[in-house]
């Protein structure tokens, strides 16, 4: 005898923006205790909604540099269709070292629908968002750096893994 299964995965917009409200909080609480770009949060995590919403997102990579442009830290947060069955974290493991004259960057990798889109798509996309992004050629694989932990946030079958890395004592 044999058993057949089907598991459709479905998701609606407010699933999305619900998880990248975990993406949000975390966000804020590193850059609190970096004591770095408090200010911009809002506006980078809005936009990133913005991007998730509309599904042009493979990944976004936040990165902290101390004084002399040294990364000490990093995190990635990848985005899934397919997270049904996922064991659902607090967003947490954000207490990031202050980092005096330092900067905390953030960076958007684009998906294939992204890069598919026209010229003409992608600029009235891009109107809409509170920020202007610029291509950046970072490195962020964090290859020099060593995985912390990872915890996921999902709602329905969309989800995000969140991983954090820092450099080897």
């Amino acid at each position: 005898m044999t058993t057949t299964r089907t598991i459709q995965a479905t998701y609606t917009v407010a699933d999305v923006s619900k998880t990248f409200e975990s993406f949000r909080s975390n966000l804020r609480a590193i850059a609190e205790s970096t004591q770095l770009s408090i200010n911009m949060v809002d506006r980078w995590a809005d936009d990133i909604i913005s991007f998730a919403r509309a599904k042009y997102i493979k990944s976004v990579s936040i990165a902290l540099h101390d004084a002399q442009n040294v990364r000490v830290r990093g995190a990635k947060f990848a985005p899934s269709e397919n997270a049904s069955g996922w064991k659902i974290d607090m967003p947490g493991n954000n207490l990031w070292p202050e980092t005096p004259n330092g900067s905390l960057m953030i960076f958007v990798e684009y998906n294939d629908t992204w890069h598919s889109l026209s010229a003409t798509t992608k600029e009235a996309f891009t109107t809409t968002l509170k920020l202007v992004w610029s291509p950046s050629d970072m490195d962020t694989t964090f290859s020099d750096m060593t995985p912390e932990s990872t915890r996921h946030y999902a709602s329905n079958s969309y989800g995000i893994q969140h991983t954090t890395y820092r450099k080897p004592e």
